[in-house]
């Protein structure tokens, strides 16, 4: 047949079935492939307590060296104790990996089933319940987004068994220290303290972490990626600037004290006088012999020294805020205004954390959720569910103005979610329009431009029934006021609107 040629009725029916046959020889591969998992595997705890401390504290550029090449080896402790280094002592880098980290632990995780079939839609609400049991969850999520910093994330899965069910007890962040690349890149447990499961791999505790290697730099080398890792030259040329910086302010600030003494002056007294002057600053005053002067040495202070280690402060800080935040809006703006800089700021910020997320979710998806629904088939029929979609509502803020009340589509709820109150049941109006008062007690629109007024909106007759009067809007102002000062609890002012 010409490959352009109409497909035949005969024809199309034989591509389906093949289609189909195809569909469920990957369903079967897969079956096999997410077996269930042995309970007394699962509910195990592998690893023991992580080592805190650091080496790298007095950090000198052969250090840092030191600690990049170390991963060659597949060892992750020196470069992990080394990125704690980094983001303890600096405030800068640490505000730009909680920012950034923020944006998706701190959004709302969505759980929805693969297809409109209610086993789908059993397993999805099923995972839902599982996730929104875990507690600290928020904590775990953090611990696993060290992954596009430091190249990966872990947690340890603690199973609990209730009844014939299998679920999830909490999730453990582990530091990688304890863990290191094996030759084949396959992570495995690196703690000679652990004798039981030290050099183990990962993937023979089946079901017991969740391993977030993102990929960032190289999706090749899980060893050699995090972005700290194109970070920590700037990170160290920045600390050794500010120390010199500190180092000067400290020679220049203070004159140098000069003393002059007779000629044939005895070496102790000569001994004895340069130990006073070094403890002159802090003594404010000494006892000199007869014969001995003190002069002050005004050293001055080198043109434009400062400003040099300040901009250098600056450029190192706005470097790595472009390598974190993917931009910066206090340096390198060029000829463009500050709100169009802005705007490409804030989008290229949304685009990195909806990747963070996407990333995020598919691993917890393929190391949580299938082995939840593995251990549970008996919720199922004794059979896999279809594997829920995972995803993080990450979306850009936007206050709710006057003016978007006024065209009849804002809910009260949401009213009340921008002003951080409890949301309203339903049958109490939760869900109905919310309509705009003014101080006045009247109502009050402001139309935007091509939108249509309240006047032309279908529920307009409805917005001027439900409108307020001016002591019944300023009795809801105090009671949200009371709310927000902490003087009125949030459920009691509920009672009173209702």
């Amino acid at each position: 047949m010409p490959r352009n040629a109409p497909h035949t009725e005969a024809t199309k029916r034989k591509i389906s079935e093949t289609r189909k046959k195809q569909e469920a020889v990957k369903k079967a591969a897969l079956s096999q492939k997410l077996a269930k998992v042995p309970i007394k595997d699962a509910i195990s705890q592998v690893t023991r307590r992580d080592g805190r401390g650091g080496r790298y504290r007095n950090i000198t550029l052969s250090r840092v060296n030191s600690a990049l090449v170390s991963t060659d080896s597949g060892r992750l402790k020196d470069w992990i104790e080394f990125t704690e280094t980094m983001l303890a002592d600096d405030p800068h880098l640490l505000g730009l990996v909680n920012v950034r980290k923020n944006m998706v632990a701190g959004s709302e995780l969505y759980v929805e089933p693969d297809s409109d079939d209610e086993l789908a839609k059993a397993a999805a609400d099923f995972v839902r319940q599982s996730l929104d049991a875990i507690p600290r969850f928020r904590k775990a999520l953090k611990a696993l987004l060290d992954g596009p910093f430091s190249g990966i994330g872990l947690n340890e899965i603690m199973w609990t068994q209730v009844g014939q069910n299998t679920l999830i007890e909490a999730l453990k962040p582990l530091s990688p220290k304890k863990f290191k690349f094996n030759e084949d890149l396959e992570l495995c447990v690196d703690d000679p303290e652990n004798q039981e499961h030290n050099g183990k791999k990962l993937s023979d505790f089946r079901s017991k972490f969740v391993t977030h290697l993102p990929g960032v730099l190289t999706p090749y080398y899980p060893n050699k990626d995090g972005l700290l890792r194109a970070v920590s030259w700037y990170w160290a040329f920045k600390k050794q600037g500010i120390g010199y910086w500190l180092s000067g302010a400290e020679r220049f600030a203070f004159p140098a004290i000069v003393a002059t003494v007779p000629e044939n002056t005895a070496e102790t007294i000569v001994t004895g006088l340069r130990q006073m002057l070094a403890q002159l600053s802090t003594d404010q005053g000494i006892v000199l012999q007869e014969g001995v002067n003190l002069d002050t040495l005004n050293q001055g202070t080198v043109s434009g020294g400062d400003a040099v280690w300040h901009n250098l402060e600056k450029y190192f800080d706005a470097q790595m805020t472009k390598l974190i935040s993917g931009g910066t809006l206090n340096t390198d703006q060029g000829d463009k205004g500050s709100h169009s800089l802005g705007e490409v700021h804030e989008r290229t910020r949304l685009d990195i954390a909806i990747d963070d997320a996407e990333a995020l979710a598919e691993t917890l998806k393929s190391d949580l959720v299938i082995p939840l629904l593995q251990l549970n088939t008996h919720r199922f029929g004794g059979v896999m569910p279809p594997i829920p979609r995972l995803w993080f509502d990450i979306r850009e803020y936007k206050p709710i103005e006057q003016w978007h009340v006024g065209l009849g589509v804002i809910k009260n709820n949401q009213v009340l979610e921008e002003l951080g109150l409890p949301r309203m049941p339903k049958d109490k109006g939760g869900e109905d329009i919310a309509a705009f008062i003014s101080q006045e007690g009247t109502q009050q629109v402001e139309s935007s431009p091509d939108l249509e007024t309240p006047e032309e909106a279908p529920n307009a007759e409805k917005i001027q029934d439900t409108a307020l009067n001016g002591a019944q809007v300023q009795s809801l102002q105090s009671l949200i006021t009371d709310v927000a000062t902490g003087i009125l609890p949030a459920e009691s002012a509920i009672e009173v609107i209702i």
